[in-house]
Parts: C-alpha cells; sequence; structure tokens
C-alpha cells in the first residue's frame, strides 16, 4: 500500500508531498500445542460441626500494634476452638462423601495482653516497634515481637490475661555496630579496644572470638610475609573488661610467647563479636593489621 505525507503550507513555496509504498508479507506458521495434562479426583469435603442453633460470634485471634500503643492499650483477642474427631460418615445419612475426620466446635475462648515495660531504656526510644499478640489454636496466649527487635521478656498468667514484662530490649541494627578503637601500650600490658558505638553493651552479651597472626617480615619490603599463628580461640572472660560503651581487651594477658607480643612487631588481628539476647544471635569481624 502507498502513504502520501507533506509538509509545509498548502499553496506556498514550502509545501512538499511524498508517497511511500509499503509491503507486508505473512508470517511463520505457528507449532503445534502440547495436550494438556489429565485431571485428578478431588478431595472429599470436610464437615464442621457445630451443636447451636445461632450463627458463631466474630473472633478476634490476633492483633498487632506499636509499642507505644501497647503500653496504654491492651489487647483483647478471642477465637473459636475445634476439637478434630473421626466417624464423620456416623453422623450423615447413608450415601453422604466427606472426610472421616471432622472439627467439632468447642467453644469461645477470650483472652487479653498487656505490657509492663521494665527495661533501663526508655520506651520511646523503641516505641515504633510492633508487637502481635494471639490466641493459639489450643487457647493459649502468646506474643512475638518484629525481627528487628530484640526482647528479653518474661511472662505472667492470671484467669484469661497474660502479663509482658520486658526486662531489656535492643534494635538489632544497634548490636552490631562495633568499631576499632585502636591498640593501647605494649607486651604485657597490650591492650586492644573496641568501641560500641550502638550502646548496647550493657543490654547484650558479648564474647569475642580472636585470631592474632605475627611476621618477622616487613609486609612493606616483601610482598608475601610468613605470618604465623600467635593465638587463636575464645578471649576467656577475665581478659575481657567493659567501661561503658568499651570493650577492653588484655591481649598481653594472653599465652602468648615473648616475640609474638613484642613491640614492633608486625600483625594481623581479626575479631569476631559474637552478641546474643535470649534466642537472638549476631555476628561482627573487626580486622586489624599493622605493629603491635
Amino acid at each position: 500500500w502507498e502513504q502520501t505525507t507533506c509538509t509545509g503550507t498548502p499553496g506556498q513555496a514550502d509545501y512538499r508531498c511524498q508517497t511511500s509504498r509499503y509491503f507486508c508479507h505473512d508470517g511463520r506458521d505457528g507449532t503445534s500445542g502440547y495436550p494438556g495434562p489429565d485431571g485428578r479426583p478431588g478431595q472429599d469435603g470436610q464437615l464442621w460441626l457445630v451443636n447451636q442453633a445461632g450463627p458463631l460470634l466474630p473472633d478476634n485471634p490476633s492483633q498487632t500494634t506499636d509499642l507505644n500503643t501497647f503500653a496504654t492499650q491492651p489487647l483483647d483477642l478471642s477465637r473459636h476452638l475445634w476439637v478434630s474427631r473421626s466417624g464423620a460418615m456416623a453422623l450423615l445419612a447413608r450415601g453422604s462423601r466427606v472426610m472421616d475426620r471432622y472439627q467439632d466446635y468447642a467453644g469461645q475462648v477470650e483472652g487479653t495482653v498487656q505490657l509492663d515495660w521494665q527495661a533501663n531504656r526508655p520506651l520511646a526510644s523503641v516505641a515504633t516497634e510492633s508487637v502481635t499478640a494471639s490466641i493459639q489454636p489450643d487457647g493459649t496466649l502468646a506474643a512475638t515481637f518484629a525481627e528487628d527487635l530484640w526482647v528479653d521478656y518474661s511472662t505472667q498468667h492470671q484467669d484469661n490475661v497474660m502479663t509482658l514484662t520486658i526486662h531489656r530490649a535492643v534494635r538489632r541494627q544497634d548490636v552490631t555496630r562495633l568499631a576499632w578503637g585502636g591498640l593501647r601500650d605494649s607486651g604485657p600490658d597490650l591492650r586492644a579496644i573496641i568501641l560500641d558505638l550502638g550502646g548496647e553493651a550493657a543490654s547484650v552479651d558479648t564474647q569475642f572470638h580472636m585470631a592474632l597472626r605475627t611476621t618477622p617480615d616487613n609486609p612493606r619490603d616483601s610482598r608475601r610475609p610468613r605470618y604465623t599463628t600467635a593465638y587463636e580461640g575464645v578471649l576467656p572472660p577475665e581478659v575481657v573488661s567493659l567501661n561503658h560503651n568499651r570493650f577492653e581487651l588484655a591481649l598481653g594477658h594472653l599465652p602468648l610467647n615473648e616475640r609474638s607480643r613484642r613491640p614492633g612487631t608486625y600483625a594481623r588481628l581479626e575479631i569476631t563479636a559474637r552478641r546474643s539476647l535470649g534466642r537472638h544471635t549476631a555476628e561482627q569481624v573487626i580486622t586489624w593489621q599493622g605493629q603491635l
């Protein structure tokens, strides 16, 4: 087919028209499809038995809110309970087809979950973090916190009320904010400083694993200095001290040979801090290279 396009103003010297010719061709034939898979027999239905005349009341088995709201507004919950039984066919007319297991309504359970904040840090610092309270299928009350919030808590139950007492709470991102603070002194007084920039040293448990490797070579003069392991293992508690948010690792008190801790020795230091609170754990690796 042909198509004419024009530019400019009709009747004026700049008016121009051009006719273009276009062609089309048949496309390639498609390929045959594949037969679909055969269907499978469906499952028999399941019987849910409610032995009462009226309909079930609405239930509220789970609620999620932020800690700021939870501190002043306990969460009221309710849940329908069901008991799994066998023998559904004996309850129905002959010829019925359902699964043998059926659910028998056992009534509705209610409960309340409330907060008791006893942590040293102010609740306002984690006020936007979420908590979810729920009634489990067996009727027990439970609570879970956001994954980014580490919480150490205990529970108390009285009648249908569960009280969550918070003892410690930290944010996950603050746990791994350790930083290298340098070396202090030398010989038997040699210390490595680790700074807790997140300020959570008093709220979480901290364990240090250290690998110290030294070399008699000068790395500036040798492309492949020969490092040997002077110490590798978990640091015993007696060589770790805490002053506010400053850890001091008394490397000079470790069973190192005199040459390994001699001032001016070239060394590589790899410290792995394992921090934990309850079931939560996180690790951070801090490395240093230089002269002791």
